[in-house]
This record gives C-alpha cells, structure tokens and sequence, in this order.
C-alpha cells in the first residue's frame, strides 16, 4: 500500500525515526483532512518520546524582548570597536528599557543591533548520584 504524505506534513516527518508502518498509523489515527501541522507534530513527538535536543527557542527583537536585565544569549551585529566587525555572533548579553543591550564581552558598545535571544539553559543538576556523597 502506497501512502501520499501531503506536501504541508512532509517535513514534519523529515528526520525522525519513524518506520513507514508508524507514519500509516499516525495516518489512521489522525485523518490528514482533520489535523492541524501543529497536533500532527506533537502527536509524532509523542510517538517518538522523549528528546536530548531542546526546542529551538530563538526569539526575534522584532517580536520580543527578553525580561529585563536577564542574562541571555544574543545572536548580534555590528561594530563593538572600529576595527572590529561582528557578523551573527553569539554573545552573552542582557536588555534593559534604560540602556538598551549590554554585551557582557563589550560592555561600553552602544548600538550593539542584536536580532535574535534566547534564554541561558538551566545549569546541569550536580547533586551527586542518590546514595553516593560528595568526597
């Protein structure tokens, strides 16, 4: 049996795990007619389970501006020196309403143009193993 994936749910697939059985069956389950990209892409997470990779949570300045003076990581361009030029470059930063951005690596740039933030992932938790103590 040969199953057409309409073209708006293709990359929805697109680099996961799933056999083309799975695929079949998310078909049945679902309806193509009836679902929505999004409740397709969260019913194939759900069949995969769980994920080392975060989602990507990249935020646009143009959408929206990190909490106030939040350290975040920042994609930014432009000039922090005369004779230095950066071009999409990741850099640790935090916004206020007063100042603008704060690059922490050039923190006396003014019109530093930031494009992109996301917020710093949780710190990895360092509790030592249950039943083994810190030597």
């Amino acid at each position: 049996m040969n199953m057409e994936i309409p073209k708006e749910f293709v990359g929805i697939f697109r680099g996961t795990d799933l056999t083309e059985d799975e695929i079949r069956t998310l078909n049945w389950i679902t309806g193509w007619e009836h679902q929505t990209v999004e409740n397709l892409r969260s019913a194939v997470q759900k069949a995969q389970g769980p994920t080392l990779t975060p989602p990507n949570e990249w935020v646009s300045v143009e959408t929206e501006m990190p909490p106030e003076d939040e350290r975040v990581l920042c994609i930014v361009n432009g000039n922090p020196r005369s004779n230095i030029t950066l071009e999409d470059a990741y850099q640790l930063g935090s916004w206020s309403k007063s100042d603008g951005w704060i690059i922490d690596e050039w923190p006396d740039w003014e019109g530093a143009n930031v494009v992109w933030w996301r917020p710093l992932p949780a710190p990895p938790d360092r509790r030592p193993p249950e039943g083994e103590t810190n030597a």
